[in-house]
């Protein structure tokens, strides 16, 4: 009996090991791929390829149709490797180390690393975010090309060079962030320095973004103010708050009320521009785009707003009705507005279903704002936030 159990138990594992999806894990290995033998090791295992050791890796060179000649010695796998770690200590990635890696997906750099090889990462297309370590200064030719599944790459600080279609073949508007000065090299070397007619780093359709006060951007011969483009490159500036996104329709009003100290973030790094304002803060941030101006009366009161209420019931801008902890709606919001440029009238009605009045007239002449929906409506006691009241602002102040 217990023979016959056995024999039924034997048979039932042969069959299991026959059917899709359950035949054993590929063995682990190993092995050495360092530039001087064995100062770098690495172990695959279980689909994820980690190497350690310290100092540069091995070269791999290519063949005249743009593929590995000498083989890296974990190709064999390459299909089956999702994640790749560069441990601590080593500082160069090698040539074609990990070509045509479709299903990598999750890569770790060490902050060692300062050169990425030529074509290290080429066609991998499951690469969907890479973080670059703060030790990089070279980023060789093609190393990233052909990583179609790449929306974004932040070049650190330290980086000089980015080599020739580095990040070519690319998503379509590949953002690319400096966080520090333009590189001395990009698309080639000596006498070719900074001139993407030899080999460009990037797809032409790629915006570059920049941090305010480094250099090379905007102060540079290769900036045309005119088309806002940096070797003919889109370029922008780095957006100040990490919930300010570069196309937000406020991200420039935002960057000039804060440039005009008009207002500035809400704390960690956030601007908040969807938070909604009381009627205390559109007369302060009012105010303060007027110049901050003492009143000429008693200021009486230790709120923050109290010197622009005082400025406000001087310049007839505010009345009893004033209420700070109110959130503001769009009509008041422009209401404060058109009392401060002098009440003027005249300006060809606006036509709006649910609304008729000298200030949203103005408003909509001035370009500070427009209808809602279909257009037909102004949505008068719709409240306003912070992006909007900012906006508004820069389209009356800021843009003449």
């Amino acid at each position: 009996m217990k023979k016959r159990v056995l024999s039924l138990l034997m048979a039932l594992a042969l069959v299991l090991a026959l059917l899709p999806g359950t035949a054993l894990a590929a063995p682990a290995q190993s092995g050495s791929c360092g530039a001087s033998g064995d100062n770098i090791k690495w172990f695959l295992s279980g689909g994820v390829l980690t190497l350690s050791g310290s100092g540069a890796m091995r070269h791999f060179e290519a063949n005249k149709y743009g593929a590995p000649d000498e083989v890296v010695p974990w190709l064999d796998q390459m299909t089956g490797i999702r994640k790749v770690v560069i441990g601590d200590g080593i500082t160069t990635i090698g040539n074609y180390a990990f070509w045509g890696f479709t299903g990598l997906s999750d890569l770790t750099i060490a902050n060692s690393v300062q050169s990425i090889g030529a074509a290290a990462f080429y066609n991998c297309t499951s690469l969907t975010s890479v973080k670059l370590p703060d030790s990089l200064t070279k980023i060789d030719m093609s190393a990233f090309a052909d990583c179609t599944g790449l929306r974004r790459v932040d070049i650190p600080a330290g980086v000089t060079e980015v080599g020739i279609a580095a990040f070519i073949e690319g998503s379509p508007n590949l953002e690319v962030h400096f966080q520090g000065s333009a590189p001395a090299s990009l698309g080639g070397t000596g006498s070719y320095t900074l001139d993407p007619s030899w080999g460009p780093s990037f797809d032409s359709d790629a915006v570059l973004y920049y941090r305010t006060g480094t250099s090379g951007w905007t102060d540079s011969s290769y900036y045309d103010a005119g088309a806002q483009t940096w070797m003919g490159y889109a370029l922008r500036a780095e957006p100040a708050f990490s919930d300010v996104s570069a196309n937000a329709y406020y991200a420039e009003a935002v960057d000039w009320a804060v440039e005009q100290e008009i207002t500035n973030g809400t704390g960690g790094g956030n601007f908040s521009p969807s938070v909604t304002c009381d009627q205390s803060q559109i007369l302060t941030f009012l105010w303060r785009a007027a110049g901050s101006p003492d009143p000429a009366g008693t200021v009486t009161g230790s709120e923050f707003y109290a010197k622009a209420v005082q400025w406000g019931k001087e310049n007839g801008i505010i009345d009893d009705s004033f209420s700070p902890a109110t959130p503001c709606t769009r009509e008041t919001t422009v209401t404060y507005m058109w009392r401060y440029a002098g009440s003027p009238t005249g300006a060809p009605a606006a036509s709006f279903k649910d609304i008729s009045s000298e200030a949203v007239s103005w408003a909509v002449n001035q370009g500070v704002t427009n209808g809602t929906g279909d257009g037909s409506t102004f949505s008068p006691n719709m409240t306003c936030d912070r992006g909007q009241i900012v906006t508004f602002l820069f389209r009356a102040f800021g843009q003449r």
